[in-house]
């Protein structure tokens, strides 16, 4: 076997009649090395964009929500009862009460509407855990506020200014004013520009205080310690019936997250038919090679190697071929990673991707599930030259040699 290889090698690497042929040898494994490193960074590139889109969908909304049908108020006895049933489940982490409706905001000559969230400072902390505060650290409570940063722009507010909040329900329908000063002590930034237009966080006690909720809330959100929201989600449906609605983040995104799914599949069909494109050139180097030793195989055959061993010596040389192109590939997706991971230097617009830079996360199974596919294809078309080369015979050949 090693005497095959050490034969493959020299028929890769020996001088040949012609130029074109090394230079299809080196073409076929930067070809492929190109491929290899588009795949996997395709692969890498698209794993972590999904999952930090998704990371910030499942903390800013909350990964499962309880709501009452109809957008009604729950009440502290219903909380009460869903918390006891809530408690049965080992997978939820934390049950936080949450309260949200539609509020002006209005500054100097400034006023914008906005979806207002009142919160319980640990909870304010879950939901803005995958998101930019500034300030860093903020004391939520008191008379604050913290703003979506494009709506403290477009109100023109910096830290520290005052801000008066307006019951809307209160002014449409009773033509009645109802006003509360607060003060700004925060803006997030969720990287989702209609989030950052639109809502507000104010503590749940001031909440409460000026809305008069006495104690009625919007909903609960569930902080759970297992990935399988959905199964989870699934479960409490049978335990927690009507008027009451389960929803995970995954249901309220569902449209984007059905687009995330779908369109990196057109781009890693681009880069396969870029790749195996790339595996056909080895076959075709190879098949330009096998004409080129004719000769050569006239020798070996006639000093006694079998048909079969022939046809490895070129199989082999197919996969000496791909395999420097599959280590130069990975070296290549590898160096990348580090450098994007570190460095950052792939940026994005977050008003259109939600991000502003190209996040990477390669998955272990999938990267070798594209290499041994590359492999096994370079096999597989290296078999065609080969089994033409196996059928010379070789008195014909060392005649025309």
């Amino acid at each position: 076997m090693i005497n095959l290889i050490q034969i493959s090698w020299r028929f890769l690497k020996g001088r040949h009649s012609s130029g074109l042929i090394s230079f299809s040898f080196y073409l076929s494994i930067i070809g492929l090395a190109i491929g290899t490193a588009s795949l996997l960074l395709i692969s890498a590139f698209s794993n972590g964009f999904s999952n930090e889109v998704q990371s910030k969908l499942a903390t800013i909304d909350g990964e499962i929500r309880i709501e009452k049908y109809g957008n009604s108020l729950i009440s502290k006895k219903e909380i009460d009862n869903i918390k006891e049933t809530l408690n049965e489940f080992s997978e939820i982490n934390q049950i936080y009460t949450y309260s949200q409706t539609h509020a002006m905001l209005q500054t100097g000559q400034q006023s914008d509407g906005s979806l207002l969230f009142g919160v319980k400072s640990k909870l304010f902390t879950t939901l803005s855990s995958h998101s930019k505060l500034y300030p860093k650290k903020i004391d939520f409570a008191g008379n604050s506020i913290v703003l979506g940063h494009k709506i403290a722009e477009n109100l023109g507010l910096e830290i520290g200014d005052q801000v008066n909040l307006f019951d809307l329900d209160l002014l449409t329908n009773s033509k009645q004013i109802k006003g509360l000063n607060l003060k700004l002590i925060g803006t997030i930034e969720t990287g989702f520009s209609e989030y950052d237009k639109l809502i507000s966080f104010i503590p749940e006690n001031i909440y409460q205080d000026f809305y008069v909720a006495n104690s009625n809330f919007s909903g609960l959100i569930l902080d759970l310690n297992s990935i399988k929201t959905a199964e989870i989600a699934n479960e409490l449906k049978e335990n927690i019936n009507f008027p009451f609605i389960i929803n995970t983040w995954e249901d309220r995104h569902s449209v984007l997250l059905q687009w995330m799914n779908i369109y990196h599949i057109p781009i890693q069909m681009v880069m396969g038919f870029i790749t195996l494109l790339a595996i056909f050139n080895i076959s075709s180097t190879l098949w330009m090679i096998s004409i080129d030793k004719t000769g050569n195989v006239g020798i070996l055959k006639a000093i006694g190697y079998s048909n079969q061993q022939v046809r490895n010596i070129f199989i082999i040389k197919g996969i000496i071929i791909g395999s420097i192109g599959i280590i130069i590939g990975l070296v290549l997706s590898i160096s990348i990673y580090f450098l994007q991971n570190k460095y950052q230097l792939i940026s994005l617009s977050s008003d259109v991707y939600f991000l502003d830079y190209l996040p990477i996360l390669p998955k272990i199974k999938e990267s070798i599930v594209i290499i041994i596919g590359i492999f096994i294809s370079t096999f597989l078309l290296s078999n065609i030259p080969a089994n033409i080369v196996k059928s010379i015979n070789p008195a014909s050949a060392l005649k025309e040699d």
